[in-house]
Formats: C-alpha cells, structure tokens, sequence
C-alpha cells in the first residue's frame, strides 16, 4: 500500500465477521483503488481477525475498547489517506463508482470539506428496504453555504454511511469518545454533525444511492437505540440553542 492513499477507509468492530467479507468485496469493487482500509477490532471472539488476515489490503489492530466510537476515533488516527470514508462492518457500497465521486468533488472544489450521497436499508435476510432522503432524488437539498440554514431549519445529518471527509477536517470534528450524560462526547457521530456546521465547513450533496445500512437483530443501532434517541434530542436542542445565538 501507497504510504498516503488519497482515501482511508475506517472501520470499527467486535464480532462483525457474519458480514464483513461482504463489506471488504464491496470496497474491492470500487473503480478508484488508491484506498487504505484500517480496521479496529475489539477483542472479537468470532472470525473476525481470521479474515482480516486473509486482506494484505487492511491494516488492523485488534485490542479493547469502550464502545463503537472509541474504535473509530482510532483508526482515525491511524488514517494515512488525504480524505477518509466511515464504513460500518455490517454497511457496504451499492455504488462501484462511489469513491471516485467523492474524490472528483473534493479535488476539484477546494470549498467543499464533505461530500455525501443517499443511503438504503437492508434486511437481515439480505433484502433491500427504504431509500433514506429519498426525495433528496427529486430536488437536491441546499449545496455548499446554502446548507447552513437549512441545517439549522431541519437539523439535518449528513449520513454517515455515505460520506467522505477531508481527513483534516475529520480530525477537528470528530470526538474522543469519553461517556458523559451529552450527546458532544458520547455520540460520535451527531457530534460530528454538529461541529462540522457550527465550524463553517462546507458539505456537497451528490444524487447517487451510494451504500446500505444492514439491520440485524444483534446491530449497534438496535441495542442502542434508547441511548440514541436520548442524544438525538440533545443535539437538535443543541442546534436550535446554536441557531437562535446566529439569529441574535
């Protein structure tokens, strides 16, 4: 592997092996190549470190952590690409063109920090299911400055199973995992959401499906879902706090 890829693909996991051939072939089948994959496993006890050395492609660690998040905050660490894309071990890539879009957009636009497309649903059972922000189809949102209000109109998230970040801006948005009772420290991702529009970066919006999320009856998004509701409700007070303080 180059030792600066233009993109760096990070992946956190604990027993994630069920779909994680699957995630792997999805990234081999991009057209744009000059990737890295870092992967933290915590400690797994099923296949998963099995296959990670079958890949001379995927460079990993496997050691504890507290939670998802923390893993993701250190393969960012890890991360030698000029822009880095967040793939959950279960998620994987519909679009084979996806990541040559991504770095199109960003190389071309010094302006824009994130580029981000539309995401699916998938069954357990492999069945694709609803199209997220599928009206997002129909008419873009807001590109570029435009977004900000319309971010605070609508708390919008850029999804995170889609997007792809200059790593710079990744690095100052994106939290050290600490539990705390707020959704800035202990929910990584709306974190990231929320520093990424109340710092001024700039996200671009392309009308591709880009990937899929698989729901599974063992999913982080399932046995965290009431901690998660909890944060989502933070943030969007945390964004009409933030908008109010603009307006004034």
């Amino acid at each position: 592997m180059k030792d600066r890829p233009r993109i760096s693909i990070i992946t956190a996991s604990k027993n994630g092996a069920r779909f994680l051939r699957e995630t792997i072939e999805s990234i081999r089948k991009q057209t744009f190549t000059d990737w890295e994959h870092v992967f933290v496993d915590s400690l797994s006890t099923d296949n998963t470190v099995d296959i990670l050395k079958e890949s001379e492609q995927i460079r990993w660690i496997s050691e504890p952590d507290r939670h998802a998040d923390e893993g993701f905050y250190k393969a960012m660490k890890m991360a030698h690409g000029d822009y880095i894309i967040l793939c959950c071990v279960s998620d994987a890539y519909s679009d084979r063109d996806w990541f040559r879009r991504c770095v199109e957009v960003l190389d071309n636009d010094p302006e824009v920090s994130l580029v981000y497309g539309i995401p699916q649903h998938m069954m357990e059972d492999g069945a694709l299911g609803k199209i997220l922000c599928s009206d997002f189809m129909k008419k873009s949102p807001p590109q570029k400055m435009d977004f900000f209000p319309f971010w605070l109109g609508t708390f919008a998230l850029c999804p995170e199973i889609t997007f792809c970040v200059r790593t710079e801006v990744f690095r100052k948005c994106f939290p050290k995992y600490e539990p705390t009772d707020s959704f800035e420290q202990n929910h990584a991702f709306l974190a990231f959401n929320y520093n990424f529009n109340t710092k001024g970066y700039l996200p671009y919006f392309v009308p591709v499906v880009a990937s899929y999320g698989r729901f599974h009856h063992d999913s982080n998004s399932l046995r965290l879902a009431e901690g998660n509701r909890i944060a989502k409700k933070q943030y969007d007070s945390a964004v009409i706090q933030y908008g109010n303080e603009v307006l004034s």
